[in-house]
């Protein structure tokens, strides 16, 4: 047509095509300014925006020539632009609503006259299936008619879904994608536009049971030490054997020592005391569920909570020690009413000006002191990358601005003496060291998968330039990592943590292959190994229930529940694995699942009330599917049958969950049957970040997401487990003076 065409992509991969369709020039925006080439050759008289991106459109216009045009055909929202050289140039903007009836007539009409073929790209019928999955994973070339393929709406939507509006009149907070937050909307709005979930009755609120309770019966009085010290060191125990595991920021002999001197009648000062108390605290919790006794963790708290002045005022390593004890006892007891975030930011930023974060020289600290320190920085650093995963906020200091060196692998009571580690023998330092190297693989995947800009700011080079091989490469990572799991006897104190260590695995492994900003439509590889991990994550987790291993910590909870929208996902989405999963093992992980949130619902509200709503679509899954099983089993009793009834009762009412004879078996599971006929085939398909259904409320699920707070009505007329309550009143109840 006369013109000088340029093309322009962010990679080089259509270089060879746009020249054989004959493009002049062509320019690789991952290796050159786009802007400062085009105006090099002069400038462009038309830019036609096909990428449906705001950013890049916005900046267009500083490529244009004097008098040029900006044609805009991608649908992308808001743009901004800068007006002045619009002004100076005298640049124009327009819109094209392309496809409509006469312009497509007329580009049938212009195809004819200049001979122009359909360009397509061919699959045997003997491959479908690669076709469809190809085509859903928006790798097709050429032109497809995929609804579901990744835009800036659906970036935009999944970027901003998180934020969440907590009481009236406050500033929104916001929970970004890697928190599973929009994830579990999906998953919710999808299913209750699907399948009809029965809702539970809601009670009259305003009927007066006749009971009063005098607020000064529920204030936590301060409780001192226990009568007799070895009730403290098995309280300690309970604490070392648990969390000193996973973040070894304490000293034990140091610890018992402080206890010793207290009970002598010896001031140890008001950071060692709150150490003391702080320690109690969390270990009477632990306590407290195991032998299902109340052991007064809150008294011990309420005791630490009167030195929390001198403490956190301390610029020390005992005044971080102390924010971190609280950060424990936030995890694992929702009674503190502290913020987690905001406490961690505390202790982050007392991290940084303490310098943990860097190696120091020799002689400024003893080769004790210099492992303290480094302990205590791997334990905030773990802590960082759990909390900026779980609520899906950004990472609070970034690799690149630490010394990661590990700190030895050696006893507590052999850190006094010339430390010096020895290979193959486990040590109370050995689980949380291997933990240590699994934050820095979330750490990557976080920033690859979860970034907010995927734009490479011009002053860093990309260090990732081919995601699906990054990919690739971390899951054979992981796997590597979960090989090399510290295994500890079976029957010893620490057993417990081989199984948190595969937990943090298949967790790892469910962030990278569910849909994320990244990848928003896996295929169908991602969801089958995605699944597995989710069905084994929940075994993993009734099995230390069963065996009372179980810390019940507000972020297991979180885990847990997380891994039943993966499920439920992975069933349910067009490349599920619905056609080849095993029934009976489904059903055993939901109802699983749901015996430890039960159990979890003692401790942490959110888990009880959001229970009701997964068991619902538990119920409702698996009507859908047993509706169209009996074509697919043999010599079995029909659906509706007594049998069939049985099965339903024991799986979704009747006894635990039994992992016994638990397999995968392929091709038994049918797709799911749905009231209009269809097989579900379409979850989601036009509108992946949907809007909740009215079928649930936002209080089933944002507790989980925004961190441990105080709950206004615990203890008091509190929050009945039977009913959905007010979703604005549970939100303010749950996070007043909480996030």
């Amino acid at each position: 047509m006369g013109y000088r065409t340029v093309a322009l992509s962010r990679d080089d991969r259509k270089k060879d095509f746009a020249l054989e369709l004959g493009a002049t020039d062509y320019i690789d925006a991952s290796k050159e300014d786009t802007i400062e080439t085009l105006q090099k050759l002069g400038g462009a008289d038309l830019i036609v925006a096909t990428a449906p991106n705001p950013e890049i459109i916005g900046q267009l216009v500083n490529g244009c020539a004097a008098g040029g045009k900006v044609l805009i055909i991608a649908p992308v929202g808001d743009v901004v632009l800068n007006t002045v050289p619009m002004i100076l140039k005298g640049i124009s903007v327009h819109g094209w609503p392309s496809g409509h009836a006469l312009d497509s007539e007329e580009t049938i009409e212009f195809a004819r006259i200049h001979g122009v073929k359909c360009m397509i790209e061919k699959f045997p019928l003997s491959k479908a299936q690669e076709a469809m999955d190809h085509m859903l994973s928006g790798k097709v070339r050429f032109r497809d008619n995929n609804p579901i393929q990744e835009d800036a709406s659906l970036r935009t939507i999944s970027d901003q879904i998180g934020l969440v509006s907590i009481s009236a009149g406050a500033d929104l907070r916001y929970l970004g994608p890697s928190s599973g937050l929009f994830f579990t909307r999906f998953v919710l709005a999808g299913l209750g536009r699907r399948i009809q979930i029965e809702r539970p009755s809601t009670p009259d609120l305003t009927a007066d049971d006749g009971l009063s309770i005098p607020p000064d019966l529920l204030l936590v009085q301060p409780r001192e030490l226990p009568p007799a010290e070895k009730h403290a060191r098995w309280l300690s125990q309970a604490y070392f054997d648990s969390v000193h595991l996973q973040f070894p920021f304490l000293h034990e002999k140091i610890h018992l020592q402080t206890i010793q001197t207290m009970y002598d009648g010896i001031n140890v000062g008001p950071v060692l005391e709150f150490q003391v108390f702080m320690v109690l605290a969390i270990g009477a919790t632990i306590q407290s569920r195991k032998a299902k006794v109340m052991l007064s963790a809150e008294g011990y708290y309420a005791s630490a909570m009167d030195r929390l002045d001198s403490t956190v005022q301390a610029t020390s390593l005992g005044g971080l020690q102390g924010i971190l004890l609280l950060q424990m006892y936030t995890l694992n007891n929702p009674s503190s009413g502290l913020s987690l975030w905001l406490l961690h930011y505390h202790g982050l930023a007392l991290t940084i000006e303490l310098g943990l974060q860097r190696e120091v020289p020799n002689d400024k600290f003893t080769s004790f002191e210099k492992q303290m320190r480094t302990r205590t920085f791997w334990s905030i650093y773990t802590i960082d990358r759990l909390l900026s995963t779980l609520m899906g906020r950004p990472i609070g200091v970034m690799d690149e601005q630490c010394e990661l060196r590990l700190p030895l692998d050696v006893n507590d009571s052999d850190l006094h003496q010339q430390p010096h580690q020895q290979a193959g023998t486990l040590t109370n330092m050995t689980t949380a060291i291997h933990l240590f190297k699994h934050a820095r693989l979330n750490s990557e995947t976080k920033c690859v998968l979860y970034c907010v800009d995927r734009q490479y700011p011009p002053y860093t080079q990309p260090a990732i330039t081919d995601v699906e091989s990054w990919k690739a490469d971390m899951l054979d990572r992981l796997r590597k990592w979960k090989t090399d799991i510290p295994r500890h006897p079976e029957g010893s104190p620490q057993y417990h943590m081989n199984l948190l260590c595969e937990i943090k695995y298949h967790e790892l492994v469910m962030l990278i292959l569910r849909p994320s900003p990244r990848f928003q439509h896996p295929d169908k590889a991602s969801v089958r190994e995605c699944f597995a991990s989710a069905l084994e994550c929940s075994k993993l987790y009734h099995r230390l229930y069963t065996t009372k291993a179980l810390h019940f910590g507000w972020s297991s909870t979180h885990s847990l529940f997380v891994c039943v929208m993966v499920m439920f996902y992975c069933v349910w989405t067009p490349q599920g694995v619905a056609d080849e999963a095993n029934f009976d093992c489904l059903m055993r992980s939901l109802k699983a699942s749901s015996d430890v949130l039960s159990a979890m619902g003692e401790y942490w509200p959110e888990a009880t009330r959001s229970r009701g709503v997964l068991d619902r679509i538990s119920t409702a899954t698996m009507r859908r599917f047993t509706d169209k099983l009996s074509p697919v089993r043999s010599n079995n009793s029909p659906v509706g049958s007594q049998a069939d009834v049985g099965l339903v009762s024991h799986l979704i009412q009747g006894q635990p969950a039994d992992w016994m004879n638990v397999g995968t078996a392929p091709n038994i599971l049918p797709s799911p049957q749905l009231e209009d006929g269809g097989t579900g085939n379409d979850f989601a398909a036009n509108d992946y970040y949907g809007a909740l259904d009215n079928s649930f409320t936002s209080a089933d699920i944002l507790s989980y997401f925004l961190g441990p707070g105080e709950d206004a009505d615990m203890g008091g007329s509190g929050l009945n487990a039977d009913y959905q309550p007010d979703a604005d009143d549970v939100i303010r109840n749950l996070l007043d003076g909480g996030l």
